[in-house]
């Protein structure tokens, strides 16, 4: 597995983004458990075994494996989102798109997008989907997969919006594919 290349490290002209490192998991599970209460407030369910404590995309591995990216702002130095790209399939992915399925040696797998509520005003949830496609290379890979919960239209519309194909729905999740240029 190839390392992830950053092409451009500027998200605008406040937003930097690096690989993650283990002085950064601390933050970033914040995040991510600050989205999920968030969520949960709205009457969201949809991350609601993160609040239970459970960690289905194994942040800590996914950093150590140089898999996570973490978006900064350059004023202050906090988290202002987060994302996970695997370059292997994980079990979860396996069960969703299929052990046998052709294309996981050549795909990128999204999980765990998360923007940090005190930055949501500054669109970056599609800034960072555009910025993946051209400020970061997989070497070999030629899409990037994400999934998400299929009840939740307003998140399936933005990846629609996004440019991403809708490929169907496995278990209660939409699975989403785009191809890298």
């Amino acid at each position: 597995m190839g390392q992830i290349e950053l092409l451009s490290a500027h998200l605008n002209d406040n937003i930097f983004a690096s690989i993650a490192g283990a002085n950064d998991e601390k933050e970033i599970q914040a995040t991510i458990y600050n989205i999920a209460v968030w969520l949960k407030s709205l009457g969201i369910p949809q991350w609601s075994k993160v609040l239970e404590g459970e960690d289905s995309h194994n942040v800590p591995g996914a950093i150590a494996r140089g898999e996570v990216i973490v978006f900064r702002s350059e004023q202050t130095g906090e988290v202002a989102a987060a994302c996970i790209l695997q370059q292997q399939p994980s079990d979860f992915d396996y069960g969703l798109w299929g052990k046998n399925d052709p294309h996981h040696d050549t795909s990128v797998y999204l999980h765990r997008l998360v923007v940090n509520r005190k930055f949501s005003s500054l669109g970056l949830g599609p800034r960072i989907l555009a910025w993946i496609e051209d400020g970061v290379r997989f070497e070999g890979k030629d899409r990037i997969r994400l999934d998400c919960i299929a009840w939740n239209i307003k998140l399936n519309e933005f990846y629609v919006r996004s440019g991403y194909e809708f490929l169907g729905e496995t278990n209660g999740a939409n699975k989403y594919q785009k191809m890298l240029k």
